[in-house]
Parts: C-alpha cells; sequence; structure tokens
C-alpha cells in the first residue's frame, strides 16, 4: 500500500466519521422530537379531558384552571421520569456505539499503518534475508488479520445499539400509554365516562360543583398514587435494564480484547 493508497484510507475515515456524527446527531434528533412530542401530547390530553368532564358536571373550566393545572402538572411530572429513565438508557447506548466505531476506526488505520510497514520493511533488501522478510511480512499479516476481525466483532456492538436506540424510541411511547391504563385511574374516571341521563342533568344542576370537584380530587389522589406506583416499577425495571445492557457490553467487550490479545501474541 504506497502513500497515494493511504492518503485514500484516510480520506475515506474522514468521510466515514463525518458520515457517522450526522448518522448520531440525527438519532438524537427524532429522539428529542420523541420525548418532547410525548410529553406534550400527553400533558395537552389531560387537560382536555379535565376541561371536557367540567362539562359533564355541569361546570365552567374557567373556574377550574388552577385545580386542572395542578392536576396535569403532577401526571406530566410523571412522564418526565420515566422520559428521563429513557434518556440515560438512549445516551448510555449512543455512548457505547460512537467508542465502538472509534475502535473500528482505529483498527482500520493500524492495518493502514502495518501494510505501510510491511512495503517498507521489503524495499530494504540489503537489511534482510528473503527468510527474514517473509518471516516480518508473515507477522504484519496476522496483526492485520487480528485488527480486521476485531472491526468485524466491533460490529456486533454497533449492530445491537442501532437496534436498541430504535426499541428505547418505540417503547418510550408504549410505557407512557401503557403508564395511564392503570385501574385506579379508569376507576376515578368511570363516573363521567359514561353518558348522562336527564336525571343526571338535572341532579348536576344542583350538585354539579361539588360532584366536579370531588372528581378532581379523586383523579389527583387515586389516579396519580397508582400512576406512580406504576412508574417507580417501570423506572426500576429500566435501571436494571441499563445495567444489563452495560454488564452485555463489558462482557462483549473483553471477548473482543481476549481474541485480540490472543492473536497478537501467536503473531
Amino acid at each position: 500500500m504506497g502513500q497515494e493508497a493511504l492518503t485514500r484510507l484516510k480520506a475515506n475515515l474522514e468521510k466515514s466519521a463525518i458520515n457517522e456524527n450526522s448518522l448520531v446527531k440525527i438519532q438524537l434528533e427524532l429522539f428529542n422530537r420523541q420525548r418532547q412530542k410525548l410529553a406534550k401530547e400527553k400533558g395537552q390530553e389531560i387537560k382536555e379531558y379535565l376541561e371536557g368532564k367540567s362539562f359533564y358536571y355541569n361546570q365552567k373550566a374557567s373556574n377550574y384552571e388552577y385545580e386542572i393545572s395542578e392536576a396535569v402538572n403532577l401526571f406530566t411530572n410523571e412522564i418526565q421520569k420515566i422520559i428521563n429513565s429513557y434518556d440515560e438508557i438512549f445516551i448510555c447506548i449512543l455512548k457505547i456505539m460512537q467508542n465502538a466505531q472509534n475502535e473500528q476506526k482505529t483498527c482500520i488505520s493500524n492495518i493502514a499503518v502495518l501494510e505501510g510497514e510491511k512495503i517498507s520493511e521489503t524495499t530494504r533488501l540489503e537489511d534482510y534475508d528473503g527468510d527474514d522478510i517473509k518471516n516480518i511480512n508473515s507477522i504484519i499479516s496476522n496483526l492485520q488479520f487480528a485488527y480486521i476481525q476485531k472491526k468485524i466483532n466491533l460490529q456486533v456492538i454497533v449492530n445491537e445499539c442501532d437496534a436498541r436506540l430504535l426499541w428505547v424510541i418505540d417503547n418510550m411511547q408504549k410505557d407512557i400509554e401503557a403508564t395511564y391504563q392503570t385501574k385506579e385511574l379508569a376507576l376515578a374516571t368511570q363516573d363521567a365516562s359514561t353518558k348522562q341521563t336527564l336525571f343526571k342533568k338535572i341532579k348536576n344542576l344542583f350538585v354539579g360543583k361539588k360532584r366536579y370537584e370531588a372528581f378532581l380530587e379523586d383523579f389527583k389522589e387515586k389516579g396519580l398514587q397508582e400512576v406512580q406506583r406504576t412508574v417507580n416499577e417501570k423506572i426500576t425495571y429500566l435501571s436494571f435494564l441499563l445495567e444489563g445492557i452495560l454488564k452485555q457490553t463489558d462482557q462483549t467487550k473483553d471477548k473482543i480484547n481476549s481474541m485480540e490479545n490472543t492473536k497478537t501474541k501467536v503473531a
């Protein structure tokens, strides 16, 4: 591999780095948009739901702006806890992938350097006999193969990270939706989710204010308690999941490094 080939390789590595950085930016942007969208949409959904129930109880939502806002904030805070947990996982996976990609680029660079050394040694024929040149080239080739194999093995980590990043984006939304399918939250809203009979309409003219205020309290207390339990369980699970990802990555890297050490020692 002459100087021209080495120059081309350097240019390819720089181009690869630009492409990888662009991909990382795209992934981060996609994730940020998704998390912002989820928090905003769910908060608006809860707000519209509570305002809609004020009509059911023959009340004006404008008279309960503070109470509705307080309820929305309480629930969106729980949403944010889930998002924060997924933030931590996403960033961690992204760093693992970037580290693996950087190691791959180092492997390619080392292969190029070794190839240059091989050519360099074979040109100084007066310093070595034929067997020396053959042995040197064999050692260099074995080292190059070790780096090639390491690069291939590192791709396993990159592919796993790619799949996990997509999983985070998809599963974060599923978990947030599932959080609001709790039994207590359903019970807290059950009375207000049925159609009004004429009797109820008349009744709400007299006791609607009291019933709506009771509904809001029930929604905040029973609904929120169950949501908090669900969120805490999910956060604990995600914490163990992150721990498992880190452990698995370390095991894979140890295996890759062990294989590299074995091959380079043989070389």
